[in-house]
């Protein structure tokens, strides 16, 4: 089953995720494996294995699998520990994961604990940094980039998930909501050169 399909900048190559039955600890897990392939899907190889459950969709969904705009970095869905989410002893949060054509990852740590949403503009990974999509409020907007982390948008009074970014990468879109589980939500959007902020 091959899911949400990104094409390269250059559209040279398609990276997609799949899902995978791992039965290697004993217990059957199902996980997502991202791969590459050429435009016209064949060629394709895995780039890289995630932890994240396959019930854990969700935060696939809204952590995109993503190229950087000049095609030379691929974010993707991971977490921090290498565990899935849902792990009994010892759970992962969801964090963004810059990896290599070959593969090797590179972690984009959250300050408050997991990500809401994840994309590439010009200048870096553009991340929502969440305290979890399960619970807590505030979120920071930040810049992973160039060697250092910038905060574009900060709340500390709303959770936040569903970063979206546009085409031409000038803003941002999320949801936001008084509190976790809310049926009063509401979208926000930040202006990414400005950092104006407003909400419908």
């Amino acid at each position: 089953e091959r899911m949400p399909v990104v094409y390269s900048p250059d559209v040279d190559a398609i990276l997609y995720f799949t899902r995978s039955l791992d039965k290697s600890g004993g217990d059957a897990e199902l996980k997502h494996v991202y791969w590459l392939a050429d435009i016209n899907g064949n060629n394709r190889r895995v780039l890289f294995d995630s932890p994240i459950e396959w019930d854990d969709f969700l935060n696939a969904v809204t952590t995109d699998h993503c190229y950087s705009p000049d095609g030379k970095q691929i974010a993707v869905a991971t977490t921090d520990n290498g565990r899935g989410l849902r792990d009994q002893k010892n759970p992962g949060r969801a964090v963004p994961a810059i990896v290599s054509e070959e593969g090797e990852a590179e972690l984009v740590p959250c300050e408050l604990g997991s990500c809401g949403g994840f994309g590439f503009i010009d200048a870096g990974l553009l991340v929502l940094d969440t305290p979890g999509l399960i619970g807590g409020q505030g979120y920071q907007l930040r810049l992973h980039g160039k060697g250092e982390v910038k905060t574009l948008h900060a709340d500390e009074k709303v959770a936040a998930s569903c970063l979206r970014i546009s085409p031409d990468r000038r803003s941002a879109a999320f949801f936001v909501s008084s509190h976790v589980g809310s049926a009063m939500v509401r979208l926000r959007h930040v202006n990414l050169r400005t950092a104006e902020v407003s909400d419908s």
